[in-house]
């Protein structure tokens, strides 16, 4: 369930906006597909029962529509009430076992673990803090410092991929992954900030995927998704995409899907 949390979380935050915008080439039959998307998706989202992904979701969405909100997007009343149906069918269908999942955490074996291994993995990290214990090394070296025996009942690294780049790869390492990662959200904004002052759905466009790459790295807090291929080769795709947001974009008209056009418009 939580990797597919990983999937969704990544992906519903671009799909929210799709509904919102009138750019050229997104006809009324995507609009409509990715409205039913978003309320499927965050259902199956609720079904994972995925905190750490139902919080991620909804950093992520309050930043679209702050960001739609700051644009002005007239359309914002859309997400507003695909917000309300999804919520409400959360709520009808799956309320009751929500609030059993976030209630009485300090009693909660899955954080009380998690807890356990964050301290245990400081400690590593703090006999070896500046290169780490080094890359794929980390259940070799954590036995040392397992004075709660949290590793032996769950044989699996720390589920916070922060901490776990911390205790690998030390100061040094750490540094320029933090470096990498903050590249990609200023990116982000600062694109979303340019196309503001062109086109604002295209702006929103840009705010979708920034909030989708937002959601990834604030799973991450709770979850160490790198460890999954498919997981981080899916992710990429999104940076992608929003490096090539551009001007170009809004030159494609109609349903004609002339590739050759966007490259020699």
């Amino acid at each position: 369930p939580n990797l597919l949390a990983k999937y969704l979380a990544i992906t519903l935050p671009f799909i929210s906006v799709i509904p919102l915008t009138n750019l050229p080439f997104i006809t009324k039959r995507l609009k409509y597909m990715s409205a039913v998307g978003f309320i499927v998706g965050i259902l199956a989202l609720s079904l994972t029962l995925s905190r750490g992904g139902l919080l991620s979701i909804f950093v992520a969405l309050s930043f679209v529509a702050f960001s739609g909100w700051r644009m002005k997007i007239k359309s914002l009343k859309t997400l507003l009430i695909l917000w309300i149906v999804a919520s409400l069918l959360m709520a009808v269908l799956l309320g009751h076992l929500l609030i059993l999942r976030f209630s009485d955490l300090k009693r909660d074996l899955s954080v009380l673990s998690r807890v356990a291994m964050l301290i245990e993995s400081l400690r590593a990290f703090k006999d070896h803090w500046l290169f780490g214990v080094g890359l794929n090394n980390f259940m070799l070296q954590i036995w040392k410092y397992d004075w709660l025996d949290v590793f032996k009942l769950n044989v699996a690294p720390v589920h916070n991929d922060y901490v776990l780049r911390l205790t690998e790869t030390g100061i040094v390492g750490f540094i320029g992954y933090v470096g990498v990662l903050w590249t990609l959200i200023k990116m982000g904004w600062k694109k979303t900030v340019y196309l503001r002052t062109m086109n604002r759905d295209l702006a929103l466009l840009s705010a979708g995927l920034t909030a989708s790459i937002f959601a990834f790295l604030i799973h991450n807090m709770v979850e160490r998704a790198l460890w999954n291929r498919s997981v981080v080769m899916y992710f990429w795709i999104f940076p992608g995409i929003l490096a090539s947001l551009g001007p170009i974009w809004l030159r494609r008209k109609g349903p004609d899907r002339d590739v050759s056009k966007l490259i020699n418009p």
